[in-house]
This record gives C-alpha cells, sequence and structure tokens, in this order.
C-alpha cells in the first residue's frame, strides 16, 4: 500500500500533512482486495451444474472482489484527478466511501453464505444486484470511466475463461445469450474507448463515460448470471430440470460400450444417460469391457443371435468357446455370460455374470428354434 501511496504526491498519506481521507480509502482498497483474492475459490470446472449452495458462495466471492476493484480503480481515476489540490474534495471522498462501503457489505455477506455453506452445506441464493452507484461529472469523471472499464474487461474475462472450462449442451443456448449480451456491450465500449483517446476535454470525457455507464449495466448484469446462472430465471429452472447430456457425465468412454452393437438406438440415450448416473464403479467399465472384447475376438466367446437384453443397457449375451476368466469369473465352454447391472436400491454396478447354458446343439451353434423364433 506505501509503494502505491507515494503515486499520489501531496494527496498520498506518506507526505507531511496528506490527505486522511485518501490514506483511508487507499488502505481499505488495496488491503480489502487483497484479502478477498486470497480467500477465493478455485475454480476447476463448469459454474451452471455445480449444486447451488456451492455456486451462490462462488458468486459472493466473485462480486465481493469485483467491488473492491472498483472502488480501488474509482479511488485512483479521482486523485489523478484532483492531483495537484490540496486535499481530496469532500464529495470525491463520500462517493470512493460508499463504493469502500458497498464493497465491505458484499464481503461481510461472503463470510456468512461461507459459514452458513461449512456448517450446513446450504447457503441463502443471492439476488440480482444493480450497477454500483457512479456519480460522474466532471469532478470524477475519470474514476467512474476506470471504474466500468475494469468491470468490462473483468466480465470479459470471465467470460472466456468460463467458455474454456466447457458448457453443459443443455445449458448452451443461455451461455449463448449472455455471450452475445457481453460481446455486443464489450464491441460498443471498445468504439468509446477509442473516442476516448481523440479528445482531452473534461466535458467530452464526461458525455463518453455516461454512455460507457449504460454498456456496464448490462455486461454487469451478464457477468453476474455468469457466475450464478440461476438468477437467469424460469430459462435456468427449464435447463437444470433436462436430462444430463453424455458431456456432463465425463465417463471417459463411449456411452454405448456395453450395448449390442445391433441394438444401439441414438433415441434412447437420455435413457442411456440416466443408467450411467446410477453406476457407481463406471471406472471400472472400460477395463471390463476390454476384456470381454478381447475374448470375442479371440473366439474364447461370441455372440449369441438374437439373444441381446431388451432392458436397458441392451447388452449382448455371450456363449463360452474355450475357458475363459471375465471381471475375475472363470467362465467354462457351454455357458451363457452376459454384462450384469447389479442393482443395490439407487445404485448399480456392471459386473460379467452366467446367464445359464446352453442347452442342445442348435444352441451350440447359436441357430433359432421353432419355439425360440419370437425371442428378441
Amino acid at each position: 500500500m506505501r509503494e502505491a501511496a507515494v503515486m499520489y504526491g501531496r494527496l498520498g498519506p506518506d507526505y507531511s500533512g496528506g490527505d486522511p481521507h485518501v490514506a483511508d480509502l487507499l488502505k481499505r482498497t488495496y488491503t480489502k482486495l487483497r484479502e478477498v483474492d486470497e480467500g477465493r475459490q478455485v475454480l476447476s470446472g463448469p459454474v451452471y451444474t455445480m449444486p447451488l449452495p456451492q455456486m451462490t458462495t462462488l458468486y459472493n466471492q466473485w462480486i465481493a472482489s469485483l467491488l473492491w476493484q472498483v472502488a480501488l480503480v474509482f479511488t485512483d481515476g479521482v486523485i489523478q484527478l484532483h492531483y495537484n489540490e490540496p486535499e481530496l474534495p469532500q464529495e470525491i471522498y463520500n462517493a470512493a466511501d460508499t463504493l469502500c462501503d458497498d464493497a465491505a457489505r458484499a464481503t461481510r455477506q461472503t463470510t456468512l453464505v461461507q459459514a452458513r455453506y461449512a456448517e450446513t452445506g446450504r447457503a441463502p441464493l443471492s439476488q440480482q444486484r444493480y450497477l454500483p452507484q457512479l456519480p460522474n461529472n466532471k469532478m470524477t469523471y475519470l474514476g467512474v470511466w476506470n471504474a466500468c472499464n475494469e468491470i468490462i474487461n473483468q466480465v470479459s474475462e470471465d467470460l472466456d475463461m468460463l467458455t474454456k472450462l466447457g458448457v453443459p449442451a443443455r445449458m448452451a443456448g443461455i451461455h449463448a445469450a449472455l455471450t452475445k449480451v457481453i460481446t455486443t456491450h464489450a464491441t460498443a465500449a471498445k468504439a468509446l474507448r477509442a473516442d476516448w483517446q481523440s479528445t482531452t476535454m473534461a466535458d467530452n470525457r464526461t458525455e463518453l463515460t455516461q454512455e460507457l455507464l449504460t454498456h456496464t449495466a448490462a455486461i454487469f448484469e451478464a457477468g453476474q448470471q455468469l457466475w450464478a446462472p440461476y438468477l437467469v430465471g424460469q430459462k435456468f429452472k427449464e435447463a437444470i430440470q433436462k436430462q444430463k447430456g453424455p458431456d456432463e457425465l465425463d465417463l471417459g468412454f463411449d456411452p454405448w460400450i456395453l450395448t449390442d452393437p445391433r441394438r444401439k438406438d441414438v433415441t434412447k440415450l437420455t435413457e442411456l444417460i440416466g443408467f450411467w448416473e446410477s453406476v457407481t464403479n463406471r471406472d471400472a467399465v472400460p477395463a471390463l469391457a476390454g476384456e470381454v472384447e478381447a475374448a470375442r475376438r479371440s473366439g474364447a466367446i461370441r455372440w449369441r443371435t438374437n439373444r441381446g437384453y431388451t432392458t436397458i443397457p441392451w447388452q449382448s449375451q455371450f456363449l463360452v468357446v474355450r475357458p475363459v476368466k471375465l471381471g475375475g469369473s472363470v467362465f467354462e465352454p457351454g455357458q451363457l455370460c452376459a454384462y450384469y447391472p447389479a442393482r443395490k436400491g439407487a445404485e448399480v454396478t456392471v459386473e460379467v455374470r452366467r446367464a445359464g447354458a446352453v442347452r442342445g446343439i442348435l444352441e451350440l451353434l447359436g441357430a433359432t428354434t421353432a419355439c425360440q423364433q419370437g425371442a428378441v
């Protein structure tokens, strides 16, 4: 804080008889912003589908950090405008102090939400916030300009980061709408920056800042909805109630891995996703499927024609031709085996189990007898 403060000359706290108002603002903004940022949760996945208590906790951390950033750059801007004055005008200090108070309240709210979440696993959902009070006039325009650009730049960076982390298919519409709002207003802001550079007149820059405030308000609203999508309202409710897509399961393998290739029906993908959500040993499935496929390719087992299962996951039935070990179990020639979803309550584990034995030469050969012609 001391290194930054000396930049403000007579207004800085290091100057003998420096303005105590400036010292107070600098201490609050630099210190608190650092404290808030150090306590922020590291984001490792999409915000859209995380549990609501975790989402609102993350949102509160974000909003507190952003409001301290706004207070800091506003203070920096107004001090630059009044650099050669003996002290900061009282109304300017009041405006900066109001921003600090707003950020401080947001920080206390964040602490409360985090404590509630840690204690109960729940957290109150936050409400949409309005753009902070940024009084724009010839005495403050540089501070307001800085604050607006800080918000626009931060939300634009957040949009890029959250997009790279991945957007679930069922949330694509919401994300696209927020992206459009942010990019449209950010483009307008870029044009205003070019106009800002072409003039040094306070009247012109105050007018440009007033126009920038409109775009900033829209981006501030969209930024909040990026971090707390429930603020979108009904559209988020509808999206979150949709069946998860395969992109959200993060299986790491083809969801049809257990399905008989002759029974694969893409119109049943929703049912299949529901099945995989209940499987508790998903990490072991690829290795198990690999054993089965290797046994089939080697001729140790073979598909049974017209003997696939009609229930999810629509798996094949196999005839054991040579002794083989699958999933820790040994199967002998003439036995039948198949993937078996073992259910225990709402949970499912995938195993390979015996499914009977052939009863005659026709079954051994895989032929269909008259009494079996209706089998699926």
